[in-house]
């Protein structure tokens, strides 16, 4: 009887720290792998110069964020798989900025959506070439995460990974000849 009392007690300790603690999102699940023959025009001209929007994780909250660091190491991790990130001599410098992060939870799932700004200025006369913002949500079911908090996390990991894609996927339509 007192191992069953004690073996409860664990489980309810480890049930309800695994509830009020989350985890920052981690840039190791935020970057994507794009690499397309269709981004030449773009190879190795782009330089990071600004990120903004991101915010510390809080311990002991329910909620994960993800830090201006984190989001940083997943820009130039994704630049660098697609063959865009340049330091030295770059053609465009490219700011970008988490504008709002949301969280719908419901039936255990929860979807996080994120709304992130983009912005390159070429470098020859700093004019603003290109200029949006993306809002794009991410699911993530009770499968993939039984606590609250590792939901959110992953959920919010998974739509900057897919903001971030959608970004670099958009620039292969975008000719900056033909702008202003």
């Amino acid at each position: 009887m007192r191992a069953f009392i004690i073996g409860s007690a664990l489980v309810s300790l480890m049930l309800l720290s695994g509830c009020i603690k989350a985890a920052s999102a981690r840039s190791t699940k935020m970057f994507t792998f794009v690499y397309d023959k269709n981004l030449a025009h773009l190879k190795e001209s782009i330089h990071l110069v600004r990120v903004g929007g991101g915010r510390k994780t809080i311990p002991f909250n329910k909620i994960s964020r993800v830090s201006n660091r984190e989001l940083q190491r997943a820009m130039i991790k994704s630049l660098e798989i697609s063959n865009l990130l340049t330091e030295k001599n770059p053609k465009y410098k490219l700011s970008f900025h988490l504008l709002e992060e949301e969280a719908l939870h419901f039936f255990g799932s929860t979807v996080v959506t994120t709304n992130m700004r983009y912005q390159l200025v070429d470098t020859f006369d700093d004019s603003i070439v290109y200029k949006k913002t993306f809002s794009v949500f991410h699911a993530v079911g009770v499968r993939r995460g039984f606590f609250y908090p590792d939901r959110h996390r992953k959920a919010l990991e998974g739509s900057i990974k897919d903001n971030i894609e959608m970004f670099i996927k958009d620039l292969e339509s975008t000719t900056f000849e033909d702008l202003p």
